[in-house]
């Protein structure tokens, strides 16, 4: 195998060094097997240890181009290569990394899925809010929804993080290391309430989990995993006819959208998600463009359809 030696030490370095785990480094190697393809197949030069110019590596990123991948694809071949490059330049086996200053493809943010409110009224109209498990589970939308939270955040809550007296949710360091308080609306508040003295204390009933003080769980008493939550949607989905799905996450860029479109400052938004970067929060900004779009369609004379 062509450079063998260089590229085993590369794994060496990726799995003792850098403590990747195994299928990380199968990612890395698959993508340096690529740039051996190409060398081998167009001879530019004698093996990928002697890539040195700049106008190789660029001709490398059309070589992947032209293999019709998609330009997240592109770019995370030419993050490995470029990491190779500099383990063999600091080993003194390459002079150069020829990948430092190539411009990898941008790559197209994906606007969040997110359903509007009246999909939101649907899937809770079809809850049975007699019984405990239907309470519990408006509950779940709700928080979701009106809160912003991760999937994990939520099976995660406790009872005392939240007050009452001040309506607010104490969200201990999920995903940025960061603790939040949220909001509670009234109604939420309400929500709680009744669950925590009723539903909750009737699914505790007769269990071994008397001492659990997680604020969701299930009928055997124990704590709701976010696999749970995930299989309580999709069953309520079902209720309501529809055939598309619903995920926590879609729940929660569907909080963010709302609250901008609403009028929220987008650094206040990105306090209640919890994003330690601002750019992260800003995506959900083109998705509350679209809507000003449409409104602006319906309310203006001048751009209204006939």
């Amino acid at each position: 195998m062509m450079n063998e030696k260089e590229i085993n030490d590369f794994r060496d370095y990726l799995l003792l060094e850098r403590g990747y785990s195994e299928n990380t480094v199968i990612n890395y190697l698959s993508d340096i097997s690529d740039l051996t393809d190409f060398v081998m197949e167009h001879k530019i030069v004698p093996d990928i240890i002697h890539i040195e110019r700049k106008k190789h590596a660029e001709f490398f990123v059309s070589y992947l181009m032209n293999k019709g991948l998609t330009s997240k694809s592109v770019a995370r071949k030419i993050s490995s290569v470029r990491t190779f490059y500099t383990f063999l330049v600091e080993n003194n086996i390459c002079r150069t990394n020829p990948f430092l200053e190539v411009i990898a493809p941008k790559i197209e943010k994906r606007l969040p899925n997110i359903i509007d409110n009246e999909e939101i009224n649907m899937m809770l109209s079809v809850i049975d809010r007699t019984k405990p498990l239907g309470e519990r589970n408006y509950l779940i939308i709700d928080l979701l929804y009106s809160c912003g939270l991760r999937v994990s955040e939520l099976c995660n809550l406790k009872i005392n993080d939240i007050d009452f007296f001040a309506k607010n949710l104490l969200v201990k360091a999920g995903k940025g290391k960061k603790d939040r308080y949220l909001v509670l609306h009234d109604e939420l508040v309400s929500e709680l309430r009744d669950y925590i003295s009723g539903a909750r204390n009737r699914l505790l009933s007769g269990t071994m989990e008397e001492d659990n003080r997680n604020l969701l769980i299930n009928y055997k008493g124990t704590s709701l995993t976010p696999r749970g939550v995930r299989k309580i949607l999709n069953t309520i989905m079902d209720k309501t006819g529809e055939t598309y799905k619903i995920t926590p996450h879609m729940l929660r860029h569907s909080c963010a959208t709302v609250l901008l479109n609403g009028g929220m400052d987008l650094r206040s938004v990105q306090e209640i998600l919890g994003h330690s970067m601002l750019s992260t929060t800003q995506i959900y900004t083109d998705v509350a463009i679209d809507d000003i779009k449409d409104k602006y369609r319906n309310a203006h004379p001048r751009a209204r359809k006939d």
